[in-house]
């Protein structure tokens, strides 16, 4: 370089002009770089950091809904309970009674609809 001892500062750097030196931290976007390890241009390590990501919570399982059964003619409590869970414990039919608001078992007539639970201690109903 002719002239001007051929320095750096003469050659426009450390001037903090365009093309000049750029220290770290002096609000150049060189020296931004630099500071900040290299990643992004002018990213300080004051900016806020995202917030976390937050799972929504589980949804619960359905709750499980009776079969309803339209009884028929020549139908009674035991029989619909017998098909439906496979079996006809006095206290499942107990259960299935109450679950309707019967009283009587025996008070049930055609074309009525009941509903068949699922009871803890029994399998599930099936279609009668």
């Amino acid at each position: 370089v002719g002239g001007g001892g051929g320095r750096a500062t003469e050659a426009g750097f450390g001037s903090g002009e365009p093309g000049g030196t750029a220290e770290a931290g002096d609000g150049s976007e060189m020296g931004d770089w630099i500071s900040s390890g290299g990643d992004e241009p002018n990213k300080r390590e004051s900016e806020p950091m995202p917030p976390p990501v937050v799972d929504a919570p589980a949804a619960e399982p359905p709750t499980p809904t009776a079969l309803k059964h339209t009884v028929a003619e020549g139908e009674n409590l035991y029989r619909i309970v017998l098909k439906a869970y496979g079996t006809a414990p006095a206290a499942l039919i107990d259960a299935v009674a109450a679950a309707n608001g019967l009283g009587d078992p025996g008070q049930l007539g055609a074309g009525a609809v009941i509903e068949l639970p699922e009871l803890p201690g029994y399998p599930a109903p099936a279609r009668p």
